[in-house]
């Protein structure tokens, strides 16, 4: 059966490396659904996931985390990312968050994807929406492109734009890896219709992910990786490497096996509750369906990794 997932467009596939990987190397085929993915904006991707257009997501789930409180037809079901892979970065002169008051801050969006862990960030700071503004520039690359160019004071970076920054010199501000640990980067979200109807569909897509979560992180597959990456997002071997070193070997970004439950929520539903955009509502639990992961695990007889 084809299917379509979308995925945050404009960074690249750098967070979505295991689906990179499940793609190219055949995971999703060999699981028997043609898988299209498909880049989106966070606005088409809100659509699509409700409407049924694309009922197979993969991005940060905080803005779903708001419509389900809503009532939408949505689900967490697995997870991708399990802590952010984020540096807050500055121009030169600036060398406090207290600084960026009143400044322009790019960002993926004007509040949701990783804007959200960046108002959370500012606001530890002391810093609340509206004492800075954020202007939606799109990925990881248009957000460096912003800062360069002096229309944005500061802006969030993933690898490689983050070793590019720390490399020209631009003020380190914050490293959301250490401050945010259990912050849930990206997961994968399904609309409740569709799941119901193509339960087995949404569980061979997990199978793949799975399998290519696990891929990733054999050391005997690092160099094919690296190419992987290299060659879908047009960036150099050291910058593909460099990727790797900092996501995979150092803070080991990606989930194992699709791993995911309340615990994995913490953060993000913390920092959703005191910006006021949610009440909660609803439990961290209630914003999951991990049965489709644990069918898909025990599928593949592997054991849900241990924290």
């Amino acid at each position: 059966m084809n299917v379509r997932v979308s995925y945050t467009g404009g960074a690249g596939f750098v967070v979505n490396w295991p689906a990179l990987c499940a793609l190219e190397r055949g995971f999703y085929a060999d699981e028997g659904v043609d898988v299209e993915l498909t880049p989106r904006n966070q606005e088409d991707q809100t659509h699509g996931l409700i409407s049924g257009e694309t009922p197979i997501e993969r991005r940060g789930p905080d803005e779903d985390i708001v419509r389900m409180e809503a009532g939408a037809p949505v689900r967490i079901i697995a997870g991708l990312a399990r802590r952010p892979p984020i540096w807050l970065y500055a121009r030169k002169d600036i060398t406090s968050i207290a600084e960026l008051r009143g400044k322009t801050i790019a960002g993926v969006s004007s509040r949701y994807g990783s804007t959200l862990a960046l108002r959370m960030v500012l606001a530890d700071a002391g810093l609340a929406d509206g004492d800075y503004e954020v202007t939606p520039a799109g990925g990881t690359l248009r957000r460096y492109s912003a800062l360069r160019a002096g229309e944005a004071a500061a802006t969030l970076l993933s690898p490689p734009t983050s070793a590019q920054a720390r490399a020209e010199g631009f003020t380190l501000l914050a490293s959301l890896p250490e401050l945010y640990p259990r912050f849930l980067y990206s997961s994968v979200q399904v609309n409740t219709t569709f799941g119901r109807e193509h339960r087995d569909v949404v569980v061979s897509v997990l199978r793949a992910d799975i399998r290519a979560q696990q891929w990733i992180y054999d050391p005997a597959n690092k160099s094919d990786a690296i190419a992987l990456l290299a060659e879908a997002d047009r960036m150099t071997d050291d910058d593909a490497a460099s990727c790797y070193h900092e996501m995979v070997e150092q803070h080991q970004v990606f989930c194992r096996a699709g791993e995911i439950g309340p615990e994995f929520l913490t953060d993000l539903v913390s920092g959703l509750s005191r910006l006021g955009d949610i009440g909660p509502r609803l439990r961290p639990a209630d914003y999951l369906d991990t049965s489709f992961v644990t069918e898909a695990r025990a599928q593949l007889g592997i054991a849900a990794p241990s924290d």
